[in-house]
């Protein structure tokens, strides 16, 4: 009998090429797979009716109780938190009243460092553990090609949150500091003693440099790649007067093989850039020594210090071709944080794990019940695909870049950009490496 697979995807551009690649290996195993955006998952449940179900959070999601009494709960964190206790944990805490860990029935880890956090501190009281990775890593087993181009290409990725977001950021610049003020309690922007205004002087520093970079760098090839949840527009008009290119639209892995030295800082993409062979520079002490003094500690990560951190624009730009990171600690962090390199890429280690599991678990739950819908959505018979129709409905009516972000572009528009990349995935680029971390489970 072919199981079925719901998978709830949070962010399209942070995510769908690892779950696309889950899914290939998920169908190996003999699973029916689908996959659709966390904003319309009831109704993707009441038409695919599935065994189970694979979310990316536990506290994003309202209909986490009534799926988990039908089908087996899965849950692929999709934030990494890059070693840091304090943000792991908080993932499970009640930083949202629809937070509820007790529903997942199994949790995949990234790594065994967020794995003995969870077995010392059970914050997900139900749920079995397995060190696996995250499937958003799968492309790091990917060989990077030779670069053809003998100019070199620097990328600046950027980490910001607030002043840049989709939404509209500071467009309403009350309503912006009141959302920081919230956000605030819940450790993301700051701690106490501190206020909004200490995450909006972290933000104006970071834009601050960027600015710096792009004005010093003149006579390189710059590309700017904004964070998947920034207002890509803000940047534009650095195109115009600055000759650089602007762009987050493909997955990391590809626009990763486009430069050849990455300049960021409190981005999980410096360790995607590493491990692919990208020089990683730091711009950490470019910011003012009050600035640091003032971060949570929730976002604030260990490999930082790891990489290269010049203390100026003139040391930067003598570091440009030169890697100085220490390989040793970074080997060992991708190893630790995210099971980096394992027997095999997540989304086989996961599928195969799966295969497993689920019958066993399938004996607890009750029969598929469909969760109640709205009254017009309830007027249309479950056979149509109602999650689809809600994607175009949103693509039509909601702002292009809030849209993308969260998987709401229809899929034959949208992912045309993502496959693009995936004939590369398809060869013996993705294979097994022998330094083998096995799969730990509970």
């Amino acid at each position: 009998m072919h199981r079925k697979v719901l998978i709830a995807v949070d962010s399209f551009k942070r995510e769908y090429l690892g779950i696309y690649l889950l899914k290939k290996e998920l169908l190996k195993n003999g699973f029916k797979v689908r996959i659709c955006s966390r904003y319309v998952l009831k109704y993707a449940f009441n038409h695919f009716r599935p065994e189970v179900v694979v979310v990316h959070s536990s506290y994003k999601i309202a209909e986490l109780e009534e799926i988990s009494r039908q089908a087996v709960l899965i849950l692929l964190q999709a934030e990494s938190c890059t070693g840091n206790e304090l943000g792991i944990l908080s993932y499970a805490a009640e930083i949202s009243p629809l937070t509820r860990p007790e529903f997942i029935d199994f949790r995949y880890c990234w790594g065994k460092f967020d794995y003995d956090i969870l077995k010392k501190h059970p914050v997900f009281p139900n749920a079995g553990l397995a060190v696996t990775g995250h499937p958003i890593t799968d492309p790091w087993y990917r060989k990077r090609a030779p670069r053809k181009s003998k100019e070199l290409t620097i990328g600046i990725a950027t980490s910001l949150r607030a002043m840049t977001h989709i939404s509209g950021a500071i467009g309403n610049p009350i309503k912006f500091i009141h959302d920081i003020e919230e956000g605030g309690q819940t450790s993301l922007f700051f701690e106490a003693p501190y206020h909004a205004e200490a995450w909006v002087a972290f933000e104006a520093a970071w834009l601050r440099i960027l600015l710096d970079l792009v004005k010093n760098l003149k006579g390189y090839k710059v590309k700017i790649r904004p964070h998947p949840i920034e207002k890509i527009e803000y940047y534009r008009f650095l195109e115009k007067k600055f000759g650089v290119e602007v762009s987050n639209h493909e997955d990391l892995s590809e626009w990763l093989e486009s430069v050849d030295v990455m300049i960021s800082y409190l981005s999980t993409a410096q360790l995607a850039a590493y491990v692919r062979g990208v020089n990683v520079i730091s711009i950490k002490n470019l910011f003012p020594v009050y600035i640091h003094n003032t971060l949570p500690a929730a976002i604030t990560f260990e490999l930082d210090q790891y990489f290269h951190a010049p203390s100026s624009i003139e040391e930067l730009k003598n570091s440009l071709k030169e890697n100085k990171c220490d390989r040793e600690k970074l080997d060992h962090y991708a190893s630790q944080m995210f099971n980096f390199p394992s027997k095999d890429r997540p989304s086989v280690l996961i599928a195969e794990h799966l295969a497993g599991f689920v019958e066993e678990k399938l004996k607890t739950k009750a029969k598929f019940k469909r969760i109640p819908e709205g009254r017009i959505t309830n007027l249309i018979p479950d056979f149509i695909p109602k999650d689809t129709l809600l994607m175009l409905y949103r693509d039509w009516f909601y702002p292009k870049e809030q849209v993308s972000l969260s998987y709401c572009r229809h899929r034959f528009l949208r992912n045309r950009r993502v496959h693009r990349t995936l004939p590369d995935f398809e060869n013996k680029d993705l294979k097994r490496d022998e330094r083998a971390i096995p799969v730990v489970a509970r």
